[in-house]
């Protein structure tokens, strides 16, 4: 892996079929591009695994349904 600087990095990343499929349709629905949707995701978790780590809880609520809690497994304080 190249070292951490402000510029760019080229990382390679195999995905399997069905994940590749999500991250196609999410680029397509978004019209963003494949690797747009890569690094929101490592984002996202990196904002996640922050928040859960000082303590946050996140929930949902879907359309006539409860509140609920979501466990994030896997990352710290999940």
């Amino acid at each position: 892996m190249a070292d951490v600087d402000d510029g760019p990095a080229r990382v390679s990343v195999s995905l399997t079929g069905p994940i590749l499929e999500v991250v196609r349709e999410l680029a397509r629905a978004n019209g963003i591009t494949e690797g747009d949707v890569t690094r929101r995701a490592i984002r996202l978790m990196k904002d996640i695994t922050d928040d859960v780590a000082a303590g946050a809880v996140f929930r949902v609520q879907r359309p006539g349904e409860e509140q609920e809690r979501i466990r994030f497994l896997g990352l710290l304080g999940g």
